[in-house]
Parts: structure tokens; C-alpha cells; sequence
């Protein structure tokens, strides 16, 4: 086993990775003996082949559309001590890997935050709001201590993720696995994050279909806490 796995989702994001790969790999060298890079393409076919190989990262190539869907296979195909998620359009800096590692065993689920002191969110006006509104309106319906609940730049111990059925299979994802991690009782912690704004290309996330895939999980998370398990 080693000890971090990174997870990577990718559509059409070769020119993010080539920058992103060998910063993030200096990154993890200088905090942990081994790790694995775990880029799931959501391309079947096999287009990027040889710049993964020329990259050093593994690659899956995702059965199931969705961001959520890219995440769950790549954790089943994963073997680390520690998972660690981010995006890969470079929003995430990599060199904030080395504090998600240095962090990692104060909490069983660290959280690059971008609503807690000291995090600085470079986007738009528009985009800030719509963020910002929605973790409120999460922190507020299920009485929670995070302030980001949708940030999917995270490092989980592995071992709370085994017995976590996920349905999820867009970005609500981050709020599944948050909820659900939250009230099985295990420990969340935040620490700030400097979100920048993509390096190239543009989002592929639509705001309406991420809205109603938030609303729909938003419900079966309610009933969730709510049940006699939670």
C-alpha cells in the first residue's frame, strides 16, 4: 500500500495535466516516501496515451459519465493510506498539497476551504456568490461546522471511505461523502485555500445541472440525517 493516492479527473485537460503533473509530483516528494497519480479520462479512447506515459501517472479510463462517477472509480482503483482529490485545470495549486499532507492526520477528512480566514478566492463576482450562497444555505440546513462544503480539493483516510455507499455521480459528490462522513462521526477539518482561476480551457461543469444534482442529493441528505442510522 502506498501512502497517498492522488485522484484526477479529466475531460479534454492535457494542457492543464502537462503543467500540473510534474509540480504536483515535486509535491508529494517532498512530503511522503510513495504515492500514485491516478488520472481518470472520461475519453475512452485512447488519445493521450502517450503523454500520460511520458507524465509518470496511471490512467483509468472512466466506465460511468459524471465527476462523481470519475471519483468513485478512481478510489476503487486506488491503494494509498490517504486519498487525495483536486481539479486539474491548475484552480488548485499544487504546491497547497504539501499543507493538505502536513495536515493529514489531525482529521480524518482535511478540506481546502475557500470560506474560512485566510483562504483567498480568485473568481469571478458571479461565480464567488453563487459559491459562497450555496455552502451557506448547506452550512445552515444541516447545522454544520464547514464552511466548504462543495471544495473538492480534499485529502480522506482511506479507511473511512470502505463502508460509504455513494450515489452521487456529478459534483454533489463532495456533499455526499461530506454528510455522510460528518455523521458516522469522524473528524473534518478546514485550513485556507488560494482557489485560482483555471490555467487553460474553459469549465465543463453546466451551473443548472449541477444546481438540480445539489438539490437532489441536498434531499436524500436530509432524510439521511434524519434517519435512525445518522
Amino acid at each position: 500500500m502506498v501512502e497517498v493516492s492522488v485522484i484526477l479527473p479529466v475531460y479534454n485537460e492535457e494542457r492543464n495535466l502537462a503543467v500540473l503533473a510534474p509540480l504536483l509530483k515535486d509535491a508529494l516528494l517532498s512530503y511522503v516516501d510513495s504515492f500514485e497519480i491516478i488520472v481518470v479520462d472520461a475519453d475512452s479512447e485512447n488519445k493521450r496515451a502517450e503523454l500520460y506515459k511520458d507524465l509518470g501517472v496511471q490512467v483509468l479510463f472512466q466506465k460511468q459519465k459524471g465527476f462523481g462517477a470519475a471519483i468513485k472509480e478512481g478510489i476503487r482503483a486506488s491503494c494509498g493510506r490517504y486519498i487525495l482529490t483536486m481539479d486539474l485545470d491548475n484552480s488548485h495549486p499544487p504546491e497547497f498539497v504539501r499543507q493538505l499532507l502536513s495536515s493529514r492526520k489531525d482529521a480524518d477528512l482535511i478540506i481546502g476551504s475557500r470560506f474560512i480566514k485566510g483562504a483567498i478566492f480568485h473568481t469571478s463576482i458571479w461565480r464567488k456568490m453563487l459559491s459562497s450562497t450555496l455552502n451557506k444555505i448547506i452550512k445552515s440546513v444541516f447545522s454544520l461546522s464547514v464552511n466548504d462544503s462543495t471544495s473538492g480539493f480534499r485529502i480522506y483516510r482511506r479507511e473511512i471511505l470502505k463502508d460509504i455507499y455513494i450515489k452521487s455521480s456529478n459534483f454533489d459528490i463532495q456533499l455526499e461523502l461530506l454528510i455522510k462522513i460528518l455523521f458516522q462521526g469522524y473528524q473534518v477539518k478546514e485550513i485556507p485555500l488560494e482557489y485560482r482561476k483555471r490555467l487553460y480551457g474553459r469549465s465543463k461543469a453546466s451551473i443548472i445541472g449541477c444546481g438540480i444534482a445539489f438539490l437532489k442529493t441536498g434531499f436524500r441528505m436530509y432524510r439521511f440525517r434524519s434517519s435512525t442510522f445518522s
